[in-house]
């Protein structure tokens, strides 16, 4: 977790496959937060983190 000034980021995995990948990169916040909201874990850093900002970097 890296913590700047108000920002906090949070790195988290999800390993997903490269057509999938794609496809994620171009989904809307909602969609994202409901996909990452299936993994137990992340649900709780959503309950915690509410007006977090989900991005899904190019590799």
């Amino acid at each position: 977790m890296i913590e700047t000034g108000r920002d906090t980021v949070v790195r988290t995995p999800l390993c997903v496959d490269s057509t999938c990948a794609s496809t994620l990169r171009r989904a809307s916040q909602a969609r994202l937060l409901e996909l990452l909201a299936s993994v137990p874990i992340y649900r709780q850093l959503i309950d915690e983190y509410p007006g977090a900002k989900i991005i899904v970097p190019r590799e």
